[in-house]
This record gives C-alpha cells, structure tokens and sequence, in this order.
C-alpha cells in the first residue's frame, strides 16, 4: 500500500486531475492500494473522489484548536489567562524569528 500525504492548493489539485494518467505511467502511484491523505477542501475532495481519500488528522485537530481560538472571551477569567499566554508566545516566537 502506498500512502501520499498531499497539501497543496488548488492549482495543484486541477492540475492533477488532468495529468493523473502521466503520474501513473511516469510514477506508478496511482494503484488500487494509493491512498491520498489530504485537507477537507471542495477542491481536493473533488479532485480525488475516484480515489481513496483520507482526512489529514493534524490538519483537523489545527481547525479544531483554531475555531477554539478564535472564540475565547476576554471577559472570561479563565480565558484571559489562555490569551494572554498566546500573545507573549506569539511576541516570543516573533523576536527569535526576527534575530535569526
């Protein structure tokens, strides 16, 4: 079996579409054993729906924790401290990219 972990964007999901017979011939990926590990997108779902075709685990628990995220309430104590926690983290990442 032959698992292929594919993110990528939606030029890239048209264009397989429409050279899956040369990817078979010139790499021999496309099997009845391949399987595609991808996102959710309309996109790529439609571009492997002949295809057995996963869901990306770590892409669902990143919109999972993202949805979270972006609901915190800052009138909650609890919350404010998570908040916080990220900003400082975020200023912390920001100065050791920044120093290189």
């Amino acid at each position: 079996m032959m698992i292929l972990c594919l993110g990528f964007a939606k030029v890239l999901c048209v264009a397989f579409v429409k050279k899956k017979k040369n990817y078979q011939q010139e790499f021999g990926i496309l099997t009845k054993d391949t399987v595609f590990v991808t996102d959710n997108g309309s996109n790529v779902t439609a571009a492997f729906k002949d295809y057995v075709r996963i869901s990306c685990a770590g892409h669902n628990i990143n919109l999972i924790l993202k949805h979270v995220f972006d609901h915190l309430d800052e009138d909650n104590p609890v919350h404010i401290r998570i908040i916080k926690l990220f900003r400082d983290t975020k200023t912390l990442v920001t100065h050791f990219k920044r120093a290189g």
